[in-house]
């Protein structure tokens, strides 16, 4: 079984910000984490490279990732 951690809106880059920060301090903490989860609810009018920006940004940290949820 694997433990992911999963939040909204991680497309945004404060959001993005304060979430990646949370998960580094669980790890720093021994948290098992083994993968983030993102949930892209976006619009037409959000600039697709943003979720490349969210992936991008969370694979520094070596996890796994998915994409739990996706709509427009």
């Amino acid at each position: 079984m694997k433990l992911f951690i999963n939040d909204y809106n991680t497309e945004q880059a404060g959001k993005r910000a304060r979430y990646l920060a949370l998960i580094d301090r669980l790890i720093a903490r021994g948290a098992p984490i083994d993968g983030i989860g993102h949930q892209f609810h976006v619009s037409l009018s959000m600039p697709v490279e943003n979720l490349e920006f969210a992936l991008a940004d969370a694979s520094e940290r070596g996890l796994q990732q998915a994409v739990t949820e996706f709509d427009v």
